[in-house]
């Protein structure tokens, strides 16, 4: 009996690392990321037609998201909710498009619809689901990224931050809206910073310094929905206010990654780190 419980042990083990494996080798068959939907719409992804478009380098993708949510007990009061969230991206290649050599543009608007638990009955600041919103059709990220061969990228335009900075690859998968931007800086910084539904004006550089080190620094426009009284929600209401003469937001992160190639031995590992974390996360005054 003694022998069965490592030989499990073994076996779990292994089932595990050959999954990690798996997902490396299946990476490129991904759906849209349900945040920016850059992922391209494909028959072997999400089982679509194929996008007559995409030989003039016009890639289309469409997400969405429903949940159902409820809480028996607890709370300030107990209830359900329905949400959903639409998520419609386009992706242009600029370079088979126009000849723009390595230059793209991306944009995705959310139509968001149902209520909220955390907003209608639970009143906590973990919401307790990712899509949480205001209705509203709006637009979310809209920016252009020119690239210099395979090493370097500068994107400009009205960007989110959680999507590159202070990220976790599998995150996605679970409902809880703390794994994704922290909830220290969205109570903290203003309009909670440039994270899902608010995007914020910006722009941000990326440099690759070998397959398994990245250096990335932004600034963003520190405000995406402006001052006042109302839920920034309101006050950007459609995503389009556009603001640049807020104080900015500075981020900088270096990010390691390890076996994270097809083909790598052992599990796949990643690690972030902002030098100077206060300065690099705060808005820095005008």
């Amino acid at each position: 009996m003694r022998l069965w419980v490592p030989l499990l042990v073994v076996s779990l083990l292994s089932a595990g690392a050959a999954a990690a494996q798996e997902d490396k080798k299946t990476d490129d068959l991904k759906p849209a990321d349900p945040d920016t939907g850059e992922s391209t719409v494909e028959e072997t992804t999400l089982g679509l037609l194929p996008n007559p478009l995409e030989r003039w380098g016009i890639k289309l993708a469409a997400t969405y998201i429903g949940e159902v949510l409820g809480n028996p007990s607890g709370g300030l009061k107990q209830g359900s909710v329905y949400e959903g969230r639409l998520n419609l991206a386009v992706d242009v290649d600029l370079e088979k498009l126009a000849g723009m050599r390595q230059l793209t543009f991306h944009a995705n608007l959310f139509q968001i619809h149902g209520g909220g638990l955390s907003r209608g009955a639970l009143f906590n600041f973990l919401d307790v689901s990712g899509i949480e919103a205001l209705p509203s059709t709006r637009l979310y990220e809209m920016w252009f990224e020119q690239k210099w061969g395979t090493k370097l990228a500068f994107r400009a335009g009205q960007l989110a931050a959680d999507t590159e900075f202070m990220t976790a690859k599998y995150t996605d998968v679970f409902t809880n809206a703390s794994l994704g931007w922290p909830v220290g800086l969205s109570l903290n910084m203003p309009s909670g910073g440039p994270s899902p539904p608010l995007a914020a004006v910006g722009a941000r550089l990326r440099a690759d310094v070998s397959d398994d080190l990245s250096l990335l620094g932004a600034v963003f426009n520190g405000d995406a929905a402006g001052p006042g009284p109302q839920d920034p929600q309101l006050r950007n209401r459609y995503g389009v206010n556009f603001r640049v003469n807020d104080p900015p937001l500075v981020l900088g992160e270096m990010q390691l990654l390890w076996n994270a190639k097809k083909g790598d031995p052992g599990l796949e590992g990643n690690s972030n780190s902002a030098p100077g974390a206060t300065s690099a996360i705060l808005p820095i005054s005008a």
